[in-house]
């Protein structure tokens, strides 16, 4: 599914020569999720179903963390997620496992309907500018309802925000898969051959009343809280 809306026009976009590196602040400030992105040579198709070589040669991301109900135990069903680049494109994907497959909650498909909060669900959220207060996210259910927003102040929530990205959802017989495609020129960020971007990932299993993080998160934020996100930077490899 494709988003339409307004564009926010980057200033720049990514040359050839450039990786893409992140790196997660954790709960204790002395310790430090580093996450590598992945640069692929040959766009990621956009389809739900994670067969793109990338996601057989690159190693997932695992250690999601509860933010409910239960504070700093490890996700409870296995998460599998990826944050790979183009010159055009960051992608984020998640495989989702689930014990009880037919328990996934997945109704509305209402482009930034706010009942997807009652929904399965997988998101990013990307602070572009590493003020640690503002930023984007955007997240897709297992059904394809999606929503993109920016988020303003670490608490300001705008849904009305649109911008143009690929998304797409699939079941598979031990859970679901969400794909995301988001073009560099949809969003906004400081120019210059060195980024420094604020990011974390989620999952959210609505039938267990459970929310997991990339990078952990007190019960006491709430999801769209950025000063506790990690950072991205990018540079010349």
């Amino acid at each position: 599914m494709r988003g339409t809306g307004e564009i926010g026009v980057a200033s720049w976009a990514l040359a050839a020569a450039v990786t893409l590196g992140l790196l997660a602040t954790a709960a204790d400030a002395s310790a430090q999720v580093v996450i590598q992105a992945t640069r692929v040579t040959t766009p990621i198709r956009i389809d739900g179903r994670l067969d793109d070589a990338a996601y057989r040669d690159v190693a997932p991301l695992t250690k999601f963390i509860q933010q409910e109900p239960e504070e700093g135990a490890a996700v409870t069903e296995r998460t599998e997620a990826w944050v790979l680049f183009d010159d055009d494109n960051v992608y984020i994907a998640c495989r989702c496992y689930d014990a009880n497959p037919q328990s996934i909650q997945s109704k509305d498909m209402r482009r930034d309907s706010a009942n997807q909060r009652f929904n399965d669900n997988f998101g990013v959220m990307l602070d572009t500018f590493h003020d640690r207060r503002n930023g984007f996210i955007f997240s897709i259910t297992p059904s394809g309802g999606f929503t993109d927003a920016l988020v303003t102040d670490e608490r300001g929530f705008n849904p009305d925000w649109n911008t143009v990205w690929d998304n797409a959802a699939a079941r598979f017989e031990n859970g679901w898969i969400a794909e995301m495609a988001i073009p560099f020129k949809s969003l906004r960020y400081a120019p210059g051959d060195v980024q420094t971007w604020g990011i974390n990932l989620r999952r959210m299993i609505r039938t267990k009343n459970e929310y997991a993080f990339i990078v952990p998160m007190s019960k006491a934020w709430t999801s769209s809280r950025y000063s506790r996100v990690g950072a991205s930077r990018s540079a010349p490899s």
